[in-house]
């Protein structure tokens, strides 16, 4: 996992620095795996403190969302193929 988690992180750098203030960032795997979705995304929070989660709870069902408010949907418990999303915002004003 290891591997794909560094591959993320760049990509989600490289994305990152395309977006203006206000922007918004969605960072998206086919991966269950946390090393690869949330681990990537509060690493990449911790270097990038302009950014912020900007959760949407009213965009989807509750038991979609994890704790942070990212959504995250599990082949075994929602019947549907594994996925996770974080939405990210840029500070500043649009």
């Amino acid at each position: 996992f290891a591997r794909a988690a560094e591959r993320q992180g760049r990509l989600l750098a490289a994305a990152a620095s395309l977006v203006r203030p206000g922007g918004l960032l969605i960072f998206a795997t086919c991966s269950l795996e946390p090393e690869e979705n949330e681990h990537v995304v509060e690493s990449f929070l911790k270097r990038n403190p302009e950014f912020t989660r900007s959760p949407r709870p009213d965009a989807v069902a509750a038991d979609l969302l994890t704790a942070a408010g990212d959504f995250q949907s599990l082949p075994q418990r929602h019947g549907i193929d594994g996925a996770y999303a974080a939405r990210l915002e840029r500070a500043g004003a649009r």
